[in-house]
């Protein structure tokens, strides 16, 4: 189950998603967690996810997914990180993120969503470890492939961070 957030304030925002569900049969399905992205810049989106399965197999009779959104004095790195897809020259794709900013960049991770033939196919990149002193420099690009068919569409969400 994917949603698609968008901020419309004027406000950096966090926000927490959480989801729960029934089978038909109206018990409770287990393991539903809920998932936390921010900082999250004005005028930018993110796409908020969670997976789950009954093993039996059932059928979901009803769905709750909600979302909180806090404000945040933590400036979202967002919107100096400029990322991009294009086909590579082997079987795959690139994610490329370039600090377009005038400070260091921190944790840059990407969710692609790729679309074909109505199915979509879940892409996470991480594009720096946790572990990376360095951070994506002013004016540095990193990139990191990955493969997989022809798309029709694709849809980009990516976090990053000022701090470590």
């Amino acid at each position: 189950l994917m949603l698609k957030v968008t901020n419309k304030s004027d406000k950096t925002l966090n926000f927490r998603a959480s989801m729960n569900a029934e089978d038909t049969h109206g018990k409770e399905i287990c393991g539903m967690t809920g998932e936390e992205h921010g900082p999250v810049a004005p005028n930018q989106s993110i796409i908020l996810y969670g997976g789950f399965w009954d093993e039996k197999p059932y059928y979901y009779g009803h769905i709750n997914y909600q979302f909180y959104a806090t404000d945040t004095d933590h400036k979202s790195a967002n919107s100096d990180l400029k990322v991009e897809v294009a086909k590579n020259k082997g079987f795959g794709y690139d994610i490329k993120a370039t600090n377009i900013g005038t400070k260091k960049i921190y944790y840059p991770s990407v969710d692609v969503f790729l679309f074909k033939d109505g199915k979509v196919i879940y892409e996470h990149e991480t594009l720096m470890e946790p572990d990376d002193a360095d951070g994506l420099q002013p004016g540095e690009s990193i990139t990191k492939s990955f493969q997989s068919d022809d798309y029709d569409d694709v849809e980009l969400s990516y976090t990053s961070s000022y701090d470590k």
